[in-house]
């Protein structure tokens, strides 16, 4: 099984990760994934080690925050 990791250097500290993904929808080549408290994410496929992850800002909120720039994933190799 392969792992992703973020990009070193991005200032992103990994939280516990217990929010359940509910959805998930591809399109055009973007991975729109919902969380169980509706936090939204759309992850693109770079490469074949590399992808890119951004959150969705909803459009109400918009205007009050700005976008946060997208996290680069790398692949991790499998410990043997």
């Amino acid at each position: 099984m392969s792992m992703w990791t973020r990009k070193a250097g991005t200032g992103v500290d990994l939280l516990d990760g217990s929010d359940a993904v509910v959805g998930a929808k591809l399109t055009s080549g973007m991975l729109r994934i919902t969380e169980e408290d509706g936090m939204q994410f759309d992850m693109k496929v770079l490469g074949p080690d590399l992808a890119e992850i951004q959150l969705v800002v909803p459009a109400e909120a918009a205007s009050k925050v700005s976008t946060p720039k997208p996290w680069k994933l790398e692949r991790a190799k499998a410990a043997k």
